[in-house]
């Protein structure tokens, strides 16, 4: 049932989903998720301490040259950042809650986001 989802907004993957909160079957890994805001980003940043950014609050991360882990308080050099892209299929193909005035289904993610258009 749509109550036991997981709910995430993705960001990057696609004009008609951007910003919607979704409700997936099943969770996302934390490596998908942005540790501070919880979107899930197309583009993330991995600091040496593991946790994950979206650009906006990998952004405010940065002081002169040094990047300050909000939830850790770890610095690390913008050389120590590893940027990796997730491919739109590893998330679109997910399964999400469709939730209609009479029923919920699951749906693959790429196909709700036709629905939007």
């Amino acid at each position: 049932m749509a109550s036991g989802g997981c709910q995430y907004a993705l960001v990057g993957f696609s004009e008609e989903i951007d910003r919607r909160l979704l409700v997936f079957a099943e969770p996302l890994p934390l490596a998908k998720v942005c540790s501070a805001c919880g979107l899930v980003p197309n583009v993330k940043a991995s600091l040496p301490c593991e946790h994950i950014f979206c650009k906006p609050c990998y952004n405010q991360c940065e002081r002169t040259g040094q990047i300050t882990c909000p939830l850790d308080g770890d610095t690390c050099e913008d050389d120590d950042v590893i940027w990796m892209n997730h491919p739109a299929r590893s998330i679109l193909t997910k399964q999400v809650w469709w939730l209609m005035p009479t029923r919920q289904i699951i749906v693959n993610c790429n196909s709700k986001h036709r629905h939007f258009k």
